[in-house]
């Protein structure tokens, strides 16, 4: 166990700087003006800082801080993203020794804000495949990274010791994606690594921005389109109002549908689309434990229903514990989710 008092972060040097408004001033002079307000957005420790600085006269930019071997690698990714017509975030300072970099602020709205307000529009499924099919083409360099199913195998195991009621539902599970996860590892392309709604900037029905590109590089490309669904049926799954509910889940379903035919572009049956997100699923799993919501359990519950429903549709399975999950999704009045 590694304990430090925050800010000083051991491997990010120049945090406690970006988070002391007068030094934070004095590293951005020629990008702000006055004094600094100071929010600190995301803190992963020995990760990343995401800081937003709003100065005097109401200019926002963000500052990243980092590892500082980190940070010329996060700069190539921006610069060739941007080439390729991707629309991230502009770099407009560095320092390498420190560890830091400044961009600037992506006017509009989070789809993550507009889809917990249930605010529209939301952006068309074209949008989402025109986004992937340009990230694709760029080159990354750099490792591989891990799967999205190869990484719900880990995930599994963590929610069988801390949930061991769930741990015959979650072995079979895991039978399912043992196979997937292997498939998973021999698709290769550049990816997001982390495409969820908070990632995405919009503006009308159209995706303006695209944020958080420290961990694209090659992965499998169905990680991108899965990990979006997932992500909506986590919203769709734990929704308090069932208008609210029944939305997302009409608009997820209109993505699935068009994620689907993409396949065919990708060279891989739809079914495993299904198995992928069932994987994400399975990781999204972990969430309500680790931040101890008080009815983490029920969330676990109807996350693993959700995730055993799209390995139903990708296996056709008909069995007596398919059976029991249409059961549990019908008692806890959760969506019935489709891949």
């Amino acid at each position: 166990v590694g304990v430090w008092r925050w800010p000083f972060d051991p491997v990010m040097p120049a945090l406690g700087d970006m988070v002391t408004a007068d030094r934070a001033a004095a590293r951005l002079v020629g990008l702000v003006d006055g004094p600094l307000d100071l929010q600190v957005g995301a803190y992963r420790p020995m990760e990343r800082a995401v800081v937003r600085v709003c100065d005097a006269t109401g200019v926002v930019i963000y500052v990243k801080v980092l590892p500082p071997a980190q940070i010329d690698p996060l700069v190539d990714r921006h610069e060739r993203l941007l080439a390729a017509g991707l629309p991230v975030p502009r770099v407009l300072a560095v320092d390498e020794t420190e560890g830091w970099l400044a961009m600037a602020e992506m006017a509009g709205d989070t789809l993550r804000q507009r889809i917990k307000s249930g605010v529209g529009p939301w952006p068309t499924p074209r949008e989402y495949c025109h986004l992937l099919e340009r990230l694709r083409s760029v080159a990354l360099e750099g490792s591989a990274r891990s799967t999205r199913t190869s990484d719900a195998l880990g995930h599994a195991a963590m929610l069988s010791v801390v949930a061991p009621e769930f741990a015959p539902r979650i072995d079979r599970l895991v039978e399912a994606l043992g196979p997937a996860a292997e498939r998973s590892r021999r698709r290769r392309a550049t990816v997001h690594g982390d495409l969820h709604e908070a990632q995405l900037i919009v503006d009308d029905d159209q995706i303006v921005g695209l944020l958080d590109i420290d961990d694209a590089g090659v992965g499998d490309p169905l990680d991108d389109y899965a990990t979006m669904l997932g992500h909506l049926r986590y919203r769709e799954t734990t929704a308090d109002d069932d208008d609210h509910r029944a939305g997302i889940g009409h608009y997820v379903d209109e993505l699935a549908a068009a994620f689907r035919r993409e396949m065919d572009a990708l060279g891989v049956d739809e079914s495993e689309l299904a198995l992928v997100t069932a994987g994400v699923l399975v990781g999204l799993a972990t969430g309500p434990y680790r931040i101890q919501h008080p009815h983490w359990r029920r969330d676990v519950d109807r996350l693993l229903s959700c995730a055993e429903r799209h390995v139903a549709n990708a296996t056709g399975a008909s069995t007596r514990s398919m059976r029991e999950v249409s059961a549990s999704l019908h008692d806890h009045h959760t969506p019935v989710c489709e891949n």
